[in-house]
């Protein structure tokens, strides 16, 4: 069972969050309160994460997505972390008579990326998590899909629980597989994303690791009309360690592309 909570304020702007892999919808709370936009946020957490349920099996983001549209009842902004983001762009691209924008924060795209020079070094990087998880060490492939993600994080600093939580859920990186390396669902399929209209705004860490960087030129370039904005000095988790400075930039978006007037 995915569960779901109501965040930010009742009477803003219909919106709905999906975190990154490894988090949880409470990761959001800063990010709202430092909104200028009111957002009625619907966020859920990804199956094993949060509060939700186990994960049944299958393809993890086609699972997220399709529950997430049944939930979304009118058009509605759609926002996504990482491996959230990508959960986000399919049920845009499934849906999009139910969105009214899109705003994709690192999204962990990539099969959009492959052909980049990025590529072949994200891969060796993250060949050492699937040797790990190959040979039952979950507790190492979390530490090193940490440090990929995060390069300052310190696993031997983390609270217990914390590397607990990690340790249990990292090993359902390989439901995500299918999806986000191979695009199984087709997202990035010749066409697909040049076929976009509605509001979509890419956001990426000034810091982050090198892949992300690439995924953000390739999917800016490839969906028409879609802004494309840096965090200054922000890693992979903007969202949460720069939440001022990433409302920021979606404030503006959202009074541009969705003519919402600001509060205030």
């Amino acid at each position: 069972m995915i569960h779901s909570v109501a965040m930010g304020e009742a009477g803003g702007l219909p919106s709905a969050l999906v975190h990154c892999f490894l988090g949880h919808s409470g990761g959001w709370a800063a990010l709202l309160a430092a909104m200028r936009h009111p957002l009625a946020a619907l966020a859920v957490d990804l199956p094993g994460h949060g509060r939700s349920g186990p994960f049944a099996g299958g393809d993890l983001q086609g699972v997220v997505a399709d529950d997430l549209a049944g939930r979304i009842a009118g058009r509605t902004l759609l926002i996504g972390h990482s491996f959230g983001g990508t959960v986000a762009l399919r049920v845009a691209l499934e849906h999009p008579d139910k969105v009214a924008g899109l705003v994709l924060i690192e999204p962990v795209l990539l099969a959009a990326a492959r052909a980049e020079p990025e590529a072949a070094a994200h891969a060796a990087a993250h060949a050492p998590i699937d040797l790990a998880l190959a040979a039952g060490d979950p507790a190492r492939a979390a530490e090193v899909f940490l440090k990929i993600n995060d390069p300052a994080s310190d696993w031997a600093a983390l609270p217990e629980r914390a590397r607990a939580t990690f340790t249990r859920q990292i090993p359902l990186l390989q439901a995500t597989t299918a999806a986000v390396r191979d695009d199984s669902a087709g997202l990035v399929g010749p066409g697909r994303l040049e076929a976009v209209d509605f509001p979509v705004l890419l956001i990426c860490g000034e810091q982050s690791p090198p892949i992300f960087h690439a995924i953000h030129r390739v999917v800016s370039r490839r969906i028409p009309g879609a802004r494309a904005r840096m965090v200054t000095g922000a890693g992979h988790m903007a969202p949460l360690t720069h939440a001022a400075d990433t409302a920021s930039i979606l404030d503006a978006w959202i009074a541009q592309e969705l003519k919402t007037p600001r509060v205030g």
